[in-house]
């Protein structure tokens, strides 16, 4: 489904065949590349561990890639106190959700892939200034 997304903005996305040890999906603009990896948690579950979010593991999956990128539930996200955006602001990993994903598809139908290119590239820019606290 992730990498099916990424295509239909017009980024071209390979699935890793890997199962352990890796992201998802490798992603490529024409101008920069990125990791992303899909995450679920079962609904019961309350306590959120940022280990959960796998921040730290996607920095060391990048592949040489400049950018990583996490999509979860928007439920999912931890309150803004949480170390999990300090350590993806600190990796450059982007955190994503399900609904920030579909904005995206919607908005390239709307504006066009490569406004849509640019779009993602100046999210991913963004991330070293963010500062939750």
């Amino acid at each position: 489904m992730l990498a099916e997304a990424f295509k239909a903005v017009g980024l071209r996305s390979l699935v890793f065949k890997e199962r352990a040890n890796t992201a998802d999906v490798e992603v490529f603009a024409k101008s920069y590349s990125f990791i992303a990896d899909a995450k679920s948690f079962r609904l019961s579950r309350t306590a959120k561990n940022q280990k959960d979010f796998k921040v730290q593991a996607m920095a060391g999956w990048k592949r040489g890639k400049p950018y990583a990128m996490v999509i979860c539930p928007i439920y999912q996200l931890p309150n803004k106190s949480s170390q999990i955006y300090e350590q993806a602001s600190a990796r450059n990993v982007c955190i994503f959700t399900y609904s920030h994903l579909a904005m995206l598809v919607s908005f390239s139908l709307l504006e066009g892939k490569s406004k849509t290119e640019k779009l993602i590239h100046e999210i991913f820019k963004t991330i070293p200034a963010l500062n939750p606290l």
